[in-house]
């Protein structure tokens, strides 16, 4: 099993060395190849989100916004899905 979990490892890091994208987000500290590979995989090069604050939301890192009537409220913190499925 530990054999396994180093050939992975080892894998994950070569991949995150040899991709431009996951190379950018290892240097926010804290990131490492593991959950370099892990964002890159999830979101591809982010073109999905409008702005940056879409993915920070979209990752749990600030409050949601509400606006009506010209008013804007921040909510709670979002949370993707995956995440409360992860703490059952």
């Amino acid at each position: 099993m530990d054999d396994e979990i180093d050939t992975a490892s080892a894998e994950i890091t070569q991949i995150a060395r040899e991709s431009e994208l996951c190379r950018r987000v290892s240097t926010v500290p804290g990131v490492g190849p593991v959950v370099s590979t892990a964002l890159i995989a999830a979101v591809g090069n982010g073109t999905a989100f409008k702005r940056a604050r879409d993915m920070s939301a979209w990752l749990g890192l600030v409050p949601k916004q509400y606006s009506t009537g010209g008013k804007s409220n921040l909510g709670g913190m979002v949370m993707p899905p995956e995440i409360h499925r992860w703490e059952k």
